[in-house]
């Protein structure tokens, strides 16, 4: 996410590939940050202790909820090569739901993981 002005009004761009069975998805991450039409097929939504990820690309969609418990968390600040303060917030043992959907007339689950204290995550933020 930019912090320039006029460009930090934009929502931050999504890059999220998944590897499945052998088969990446989407097969170009740029696609899911820029999409064929333009900004945004993906989104992502930065809040603490849960963030999300959601967007189709394809026949697929997918919808993914972290969640960073603060006593699994740890915060560190530094500063940015720009000089501005920030923190960054890791947890190595983050919660995770991921659900895989295709479109069949409808959409319906191809997919669902559980990640729970097994997954890792990170949020920058400013």
């Amino acid at each position: 996410m930019s912090m320039r002005p006029g460009l930090n009004k934009l929502p931050p761009l999504t890059f999220l590939r998944l590897r499945r069975n052998g088969r990446t998805w989407p097969r170009r991450s740029e696609r899911g940050a820029v999409g064929w039409a333009g900004l945004g097929r993906f989104r992502t939504r930065i809040g603490l202790p849960v963030w999300t990820v959601s967007g189709t690309a394809g026949l697929r969609r997918i919808r993914v909820e972290v969640t960073q418990p603060l006593e699994r968390t740890l915060a560190l600040d530094y500063t940015d090569p720009d000089g501005g303060a920030a923190v960054c917030r890791n947890s190595e043992s983050a919660d995770a739901r991921v659900l895989l959907e295709r479109w069949w007339g409808r959409w319906r689950t191809e997919a669902e993981w559980f990640l729970d204290g097994t997954a890792h995550a990170e949020v920058g933020d400013r």
